[in-house]
């Protein structure tokens, strides 16, 4: 019998919280075994194995994302929707890269993805470009976020004093428009992200509008 206590839950919230503090390097059958407790083997009555809990981080991560269902605009609800899911992989910048890559089959995350779909239906879209427009919105999230950890000491990106002397170094003259976006100083990728929704959502918007039928 599993040891009381101990479910597949709670050995997937403890592999979040060590992915979280440690990274991924860290996250061993064995070290998780020490902080739930228990002995290494008996893990694998609730996970196959790390492939497994790789697979429940991204479920975990997910979870966190909340689809609105209010009687907001549909375009407020999609900038809702993308706010929460960038919060969620930024809350986890050591899983967000997994979440990149993991497929998203469990029964919590398709829910989600259920629910984006009604929604991208709900407007107007037919069924293959209601999935064609939530994977381009997905896509676009997952990039920014990666974009902004990889620019992160952390993540191996270049470190600000140098990035600094780089931007000082540039040759105004032949790269004027670049320089001049570069002087505006660090870009700020929160409001850099809200217009890259406020961008997708126009276009939607207007994508829509014109494939409608004329009365």
């Amino acid at each position: 019998m599993p040891r009381a206590g101990i479910d597949r839950h709670k050995v997937l919230a403890a592999a979040l919280q060590l992915a979280d503090d440690e990274g991924l390097d860290a996250l061993t059958m064995r070290k998780l075994g020490t902080v739930l407790g228990v002995e290494a083997p008996s893990l694998y009555k609730h996970v196959s194995g790390k492939p497994d809990i790789l697979d429940g981080l991204t479920e975990l991560v997910y979870g966190e994302v909340v689809v609105p269902g209010g009687d907001e605009p549909w375009q407020e609800r999609l900038e809702m929707y993308s706010q929460s899911f960038r919060a969620a992989l930024l809350g986890h910048p050591n899983v967000a890269p997994v979440c990149a890559i993991r497929p998203v089959f469990s029964p919590s995350t398709l829910k989600i993805v259920e629910q984006a779909l009604r929604e991208f239906s709900g407007i107007g879209l037919p069924a293959h470009e209601a999935l064609h427009a939530l994977n381009a919105l997905i896509a676009m999230v997952v990039g920014h976020v990666l974009t902004e950890l990889a620019t992160t000491p952390a993540f191996g990106g270049t470190d600000p004093e140098k990035l600094a002397e780089i931007r000082s170094a540039l040759p105004a003259n032949e790269f004027p428009y670049v320089a001049n976006t570069l002087a505006q100083g660090p870009i700020d990728r929160d409001a850099e992200f809200a217009l890259g929704v406020k961008i997708y959502t126009a276009g939607l918007e207007k994508y829509i509008s014109d494939e409608s039928p004329q009365l």
